[in-house]
């Protein structure tokens, strides 16, 4: 499945570029993100509970930065895992 959408942020690029690579702050944007911890400059480990309908999943994974070319470039990843299902999750962005 393949999402995908833009928008404008109506900030300075470098005050942009500051809040989008504070992934602790940026995390509070996301509904049902419960923890983010930094492991190194590049990768931080988190939990994302997430329901649909009658489903729950409680998914605890990673997100890396793989490429930084501040402020114009950024790739990341993440990889998350549920234990209770086995469902994964990942995501390139």
């Amino acid at each position: 499945m393949l999402i995908e959408d833009k928008f404008v942020i109506d900030a300075p690029l470098e005050e942009a570029w500051t809040f989008l690579l504070d992934i602790p702050r940026v995390s509070q944007c996301v509904p049902g993100v419960k923890e983010i911890e930094q492991v190194d400059e590049e990768t931080y480990r988190g939990t994302l509970f997430v329901r649909v309908g009658p489903i729950a999943a409680n998914f605890q994974g990673k997100v890396v930065l793989e490429e930084v070319d501040a402020p114009h470039h950024l790739r990341a990843s993440a990889q998350a895992r549920d234990q209770a299902t086995s469902s994964m999750a990942s995501i390139n962005f």
